[in-house]
């Protein structure tokens, strides 16, 4: 991670105090006035939605990781109808093996303690609509579990097929 930003839950945050240059000052505000990017404890705050939709060169010039060059494999265990179904997000390398407890936090994917990628918006929004949908099941009424874990498996589905 480089020193000029911080993974905050929200979003990214680049902190006033850190010195920076002319163009990544102008782009922070530039974020701002478009409403990509907002004021936050002396800081600018680019909320993770709005981090996955930077081009190649804001990412570039903020000093943000490079773009997830891996394949994201959404896997489903369980049954439609019961509490039980949960989503399993794995990378995969090039050759088709998965990486060993990937960790994904916002738009931010993790593959060990010094590796980390900037996903891309519908890699972000898969591995949200999955890791959402893990949280909220235990707290489905019976009766509406079927169509809750329909409903959450066609928006996987429809994010690339399964895969990202």
């Amino acid at each position: 991670m480089s020193s000029s930003w911080m993974e905050q839950e929200r979003g990214l945050l680049f902190p006033a105090d850190v010195p920076r240059s002319t163009c990544v000052t102008e782009a922070l505000e530039r974020l701002c006035l478009e409403n990509r990017a907002m004021r936050q404890d002396g800081g600018v705050l680019i909320p993770h939605e709005s981090a996955v939709l930077l081009t190649r060169e804001e990412q570039e010039l903020l000093g943000l990781p490079p773009a997830n060059p891996y394949r994201l494999m959404l896997r489903a265990q369980g049954d439609l109808g019961h509490n039980n179904l949960r989503y399993f997000m794995d990378v995969l390398k090039p050759d088709g093996t998965p990486f060993i407890h990937p960790s994904f936090r916002g738009c931010l994917l993790h593959l060990d303690s010094e590796t980390c990628y900037l996903m891309n918006s519908d890699q972000y929004q898969l591995v949200a609509v999955a890791s959402q949908s893990n949280q909220d099941i235990s707290h489905v009424e019976r009766r509406e579990l079927s169509v809750y874990n329909l409903v959450n498996l066609a928006e996987t589905c429809a994010e690339d097929g399964g895969e990202a």
